[in-house]
């Protein structure tokens, strides 16, 4: 799911899907994979406990790095 949400990210900007396309890949990219590229991870889920129901007031902190041959 949370996968689904950054890649949209991506491909929903066109600034960023123009540099990095479909090369947005969980915790860890392709080895000789063309640059730019991005890696996300699930750093942290925040929960919040209902009695009734399922919550929709959960919290997911994410980290993106963003891998590049060229600093620019």
């Amino acid at each position: 799911m949370i996968g689904k949400v950054v890649k949209s990210k991506f491909t929903s900007n066109g600034n960023l899907e123009s540099l990095f396309g479909q090369r947005v890949f969980p915790m860890v990219g392709e080895q000789k994979k063309q640059t730019p590229f991005a890696i996300y991870e699930v750093v942290n889920i925040s929960t919040s406990d209902s009695k009734e129901k399922d919550s929709h007031i959960d919290e997911v902190d994410v980290r993106i790095t963003l891998i590049s041959t060229k600093y620019s």
